[in-house]
C-alpha cells in the first residue's frame, strides 16, 4: 500500500514525500523493490527534461562539434561546422550538435562508408600547423582507448598519462584516465582527473558522469547524484547506463534511511489496523480503501515524514540547486589556444580570385573557396573547380566555413577588415546613382514588362544567375528588363523589376518571381562580368491640370468601362488563364492621375492585349496618361468593330 502511494506522490511531483514514504518501506521489508526507485528516478528525470533543453555543450570554431577536442581528420558539415572524421562516422543522429541542423549522409556506401567522407583539406593543414602536439596527444589517447578495450587497464593509464603530459588541456584524456582509474578502484585518483576535466570543459557531460562514478565509489552518494543530474542536462539524452547508476545510488541512499525506525513501523501498523475494518469488502475495494487511508494518514503526518528524512530531502535540494545553477549560469569557455605567428597569410587565399577568403565555403570534396567565387564557377558548371567532382545540388546549400572564417578574423583582423571593405565598395558600385538622377542598373534582356504586372522568369544562363545573385546580395532586389534589339543589343525603354521570391533547383537554375515597378529610359549602355548594364533615368507621367484633368477623367471612365466589357466577353477558359497569370483587374486608385505610371488597370489591359513589340515600346515610353488611354481606346474600338466582343 505504501509503495503504491509513493508512486502516486512521485507522479504528482511530490518528490520529498515520495522519497520519505520509500524510506519507511525500506525499514519494513527485507529489500526495497528496484522498480519503485526507478519510478521515482523516471519522474525526476521527466521533471528536469524541460531544463535539459536549455543547456547544451558549447564548442568554439576550432574544436570538434561532437567531442569538443582538437579536429582529427576534420570534415566540414553542410552547416559550416567542423567535426572529426571518427566522430562523424560514429554519429547516428545525422544532426550537428552545435546548430542542430540535419545533414545528409555523404554518399553513404552500405559496405564501406569511410572512403566517401572527404577531409577538409585547408582545415586539416591549419590544424597540423596550429596544434601539432594536440594531434600527437590524440594518437596516444586513441592507443590508450584500444588498450582499455582489450582489458589492459594499467597500460591504458600509461598511454593516457603520456597524452596528458603532451597536451595538459585535453579534457578527453583526463576523462578517459579517470574511467581507467575507476576500473582499478582507485576512486580518489579518478575523482581528481574528472575534476580537472570539468575545470577545462565544464559543459562536458561525460566528465560529470566520471566524477559521479568516482564519488559513488567513495560512498559520497549525495554529491554523486548531483553530478549525474548535471550530466543528464548536458547530454542530448539519458543513456540506460546513466539511469541505472542514478537508480543504484538512490537505492543505496533510501535503504540507508534515517530517523527512528520504531516510530515508522508503528506508523505503518496504524494504517494496517485501520484497514482491518474493511475485511468484508471485496479484494479490489480493500485495496482502494487501503490507499485512501494511507493517503489520509500520510497527509496528516507529512511534517513527521519530512522531519524523519531530512537527509533524503536534502539530497533532492542539492540536485535542484545544481540544476538551477547550471541553467541560470551556464559555463563560459574561451577559444582554443592559438599562436598567430604560426599562420601564413597565403594559406588563407582563395585559389580562384587569389585574394583572402571572404565568406569561405567548403565543398563536399574538401576544397575551400570564397562563396561568391564558387557561386560564379557553379553558374557555368556544377562541379568543383579543382578536382571536378560533381556538385549538383550544392549551390542552394552553401554555408560559411566557421573554422576558416573565424581564423581569419582572429589572426588577420586588419586584412579581413580591408577585404570586407573592398567587397562593400564593389557592391556599392553595382547600385551607384549620381546626383543628377542618373542610375546605374543591371539589365535582363528578354521581353517587354509593365509596371504593377507580375513577370516570372526562368533563369538558367550563367551571366543572369550572377546578376540575380548580386541583386539579392546588395539588397536592391531589383534589375531592369528590356526588349532585345539587333542594333543596340537592347531597347531604349524598359521597366524595373522587383524580386519577390526565388525558387532554386538542384542544378543551379531558378524561377524568379518579379513584379514591375518604375519605367526608365536608357541613356548609356554597358556590360559587367558578362551581363548588360545601363545608365538610365526614370520616367514619370506629367500630371494634368484644369480642363485637361476633366477631359482625362471623362476619357478614363469611358475606356475603363470598355475594357471591362471586353474582358467579360471572353470565353471562360481564356479568362481563367489571364486571371491565373496576372490576377484580377486592379481596382481604381484615388488620384490615379498623380501616380508616376498612372492607374494599374491600364497596364493590366496592355499586358493581355495582342500588341507587337513596337506598339508596346511606344506605349511604355509615353509620359502622358491621356495618350496611353487613347491608344488603348483605339485598340479596343478596332477590336469591337471587328466583332471580337
Amino acid at each position: 500500500m505504501l509503495l503504491d502511494y509513493s508512486k502516486s506522490l512521485s507522479n504528482s511531483r511530490r518528490f520529498n514525500e515520495a522519497i520519505s514514504v520509500l524510506s519507511i518501506c525500506s525499514k519494513l521489508i527485507p529489500e526495497l523493490p528496484m522498480e519503485n526507485v526507478q519510478f521515482l528516478v523516471d519522474d525526476l528525470l521527466q521533471n528536469y527534461s524541460h531544463e535539459a533543453r536549455k543547456v547544451s555543450c558549447t564548442t568554439d570554431p576550432w574544436s570538434c562539434v561532437f567531442c569538443s577536442s582538437v579536429l582529427e581528420d576534420p570534415v566540414t558539415l553542410i552547416c559550416g561546422h567542423s567535426t572529426c572524421k571518427r566522430c562523424l562516422l560514429r554519429d547516428l543522429t545525422t544532426v550537428c550538435r552545435k546548430c542542430k541542423v540535419k545533414y545528409e549522409p555523404i554518399e553513404e556506401d552500405p559496405i564501406d562508408v569511410e572512403p566517401y567522407v572527404k577531409i577538409d583539406i585547408l582545415v586539416c593543414e591549419l590544424v597540423k600547423k596550429f596544434w601539432f602536439k594536440d594531434l600527437e596527444a590524440t594518437k596516444l589517447r586513441n592507443a590508450g582507448n584500444r588498450l582499455f578495450q582489450r582489458g589492459a587497464v594499467q597500460e591504458s593509464i600509461s598511454k593516457y598519462t603520456e597524452a596528458i603530459e603532451l597536451a595538459p588541456h585535453d579534457h578527453l584524456s583526463l576523462s578517459n584516465r579517470s574511467n581507467a582509474y575507476q576500473q582499478c578502484k582507485e576512486y580518489q585518483a579518478a575523482l581528481e582527473d574528472s575534476e580537472k576535466s570539468i575545470e577545462i570543459k565544464p559543459d562536458w557531460g561525460k566528465a560529470h558522469f566520471r566524477k559521479g562514478m568516482a564519488l559513488a565509489g567513495l560512498e559520497r552518494y549525495e554529491e554523486a547524484l548531483t553530478e549525474y543530474f548535471q550530466c543528464y542536462l548536458l547530454e542530448d539524452s539519458c543513456s540506460k547506463f546513466l539511469k541505472m547508476e542514478i537508480v543504484k545510488v538512490f537505492q543505496l541512499l533510501i535503504t540507508a534511511g534515517s530517523g527512528d525506525s520504531d516510530d515508522q513501523v508503528k506508523f505503518y501498523g496504524e494504517s494496517e489496523r485501520s484497514s482491518e475494518s474493511s475485511h468484508s469488502d471485496t479484494e479490489e475495494e480493500e485495496e482502494a480503501n487501503d490507499v485512501k487511508r494511507a493517503r489520509k494518514l500520510l497527509d496528516k503526518n507529512t511534517k513527521l515524514l519530512m522531519t524523519k528524512n531530512k537527509e533524503l530531502s536534502g539530497v533532492l535540494h542539492m540536485i535542484d540547486g545544481a540544476v538551477t545553477r547550471l541553467v541560470s549560469n551556464p559555463p563560459k569557455l574561451g577559444p582554443r589556444p592559438l599562436r598567430s605567428d604560426q599562420a601564413d597569410k597565403e594559406d588563407l587565399d582563395c585559389s580562384l580570385c587569389f585574394r583572402m577568403f571572404l565568406h569561405p565555403t567548403t565543398t563536399p570534396c574538401g576544397h575551400t573557396f570564397c562563396r561568391s567565387c564558387l557561386d560564379r564557377s557553379l553558374d557555368h558548371k556544377q562541379e568543383c573547380p579543382l578536382c571536378k567532382t560533381s556538385l549538383i545540388g550544392f549551390q542552394s546549400n552553401i554555408r560559411t566555413n566557421e573554422f576558416v572564417a573565424e581564423t581569419i578574423r582572429r589572426i588577420f583582423p586588419t586584412e579581413y577588415s580591408e577585404r570586407q571593405k573592398a567587397q562593400e565598395e564593389e557592391m556599392n558600385d553595382l547600385i551607384k546613382a549620381s546626383q543628377d538622377g542618373r542610375h546605374h542598373i543591371p539589365i535582363f534582356v528578354c521581353t517587354v514588362s509593365y509596371p504593377y504586372m507580375p513577370c516570372p522568369l526562368h533563369v538558367f544562363e550563367p551571366r543572369y544567375r550572377l546578376m540575380i545573385r548580386r541583386s539579392m546580395e546588395n539588397g536592391t532586389r531589383q534589375f531592369g528588363m528590356c526588349l532585345g534589339s539587333d542594333q543596340d543589343e537592347f531597347s531604349e525603354f524598359g521597366t524595373i523589376l522587383e524580386i519577390r521570391d526565388i525558387q532554386y533547383f538542384s542544378d543551379g537554375r531558378s524561377v524568379v518571381d518579379t513584379i514591375g515597378a518604375r519605367r526608365f529610359k536608357v541613356l548609356e549602355r554597358g556590360a559587367k562580368d558578362g551581363y548588360h548594364t545601363a545608365t538610365v533615368e526614370y520616367l514619370h507621367d506629367v500630371p494634368p491640370e484644369g480642363e485637361e484633368l476633366s477631359r482625362l477623367q471623362e476619357q478614363h471612365d469611358k475606356i475603363h468601362d470598355l475594357a471591362v466589357i471586353w474582358f467579360r466577353s471572353m470565353t471562360e477558359d481564356i479568362r481563367a488563364g489571364i486571371l491565373s497569370h496576372y490576377g484580377d483587374m486592379p481596382a481604381l486608385e484615388a488620384d490615379y492621375w498623380r501616380l508616376q505610371s498612372g492607374p494599374a488597370w491600364c497596364w493590366w489591359v496592355l499586358a493581355i492585349l495582342p500588341l507587337d513589340h513596337q506598339a508596346q515600346q511606344q506605349i511604355l515610353s509615353q509620359t502622358h496618361l491621356i495618350k496611353r488611354l487613347e491608344a488603348i481606346g483605339k485598340i479596343l474600338g478596332y477590336m469591337k468593330r471587328r466583332g471580337c466582343f
